[in-house]
């Protein structure tokens, strides 16, 4: 019975799996910001929606108070005034709805902008070490093995060149 392999990570020393882990560190610290500002924007579009729609309605009821003072103003009956107190009481309903809406909403918008700058410190701190994890890790792993391995391969490279060149036979052998 095969047992199927399952591909692995080149973490065959600690160098490469300092760089890796750094190199996902990195990606992770990023991805946390963008991610919460996608989330963000989406939340909050709404809101907006909403609060455009509320100013809207606010600024038709006051141009309709306004009208109904023009009107008062140039002699207008006792109907006139009753619409001028309707007009006057949705206005001020409206206007303390809104307030109202914009204050709760005010806190939460504070509330999540102190929570959002602490999740960007810590991915910013995440990435950081990312970043070191990263060039300590490849830069051993250049300096303590791929650079004698190199020197390695071109040793027994010119080996065989050399033989070659003095008409030992055609092919390498293994030691």
């Amino acid at each position: 019975m095969d047992i199927p392999v399952i591909p692995r990570l080149p973490t065959d020393n600690l160098y490469k799996f300092v760089a890796l882990s750094g190199v996902l560190m990195i990606l992770v610290g990023f991805g946390v910001i963008v991610y919460d500002d996608f989330r963000t924007e989406r939340s909050w579009h709404p809101f907006l929606e909403e609060s455009r729609h509320r100013l809207s309605r606010r600024e038709a009821v006051n141009t309709s108070l306004k009208r109904a003072i023009a009107t008062v103003n140039a002699g207008g009956s006792r109907k006139t005034a009753a619409a001028l107190a309707d007009s006057a009481r949705a206005l001020t309903d409206s206007l303390d709805e809104t307030e109202g809406l914009f204050k709760g909403r005010r806190q939460e918008i504070d509330d999540y902008e102190r929570l959002f700058l602490g999740f960007v410190k810590a991915a910013f701190i995440l990435a950081s070490v990312g970043v070191f994890l990263a060039a300590w890790g490849f830069i051993s792993w250049y300096v303590k093995l791929q650079r004698p391995l190199d020197a390695i391969v071109r040793m027994r490279a010119e080996e065989i060149r050399r033989g070659k060149a003095e008409g030992e036979s055609g092919g390498y052998e293994p030691e």
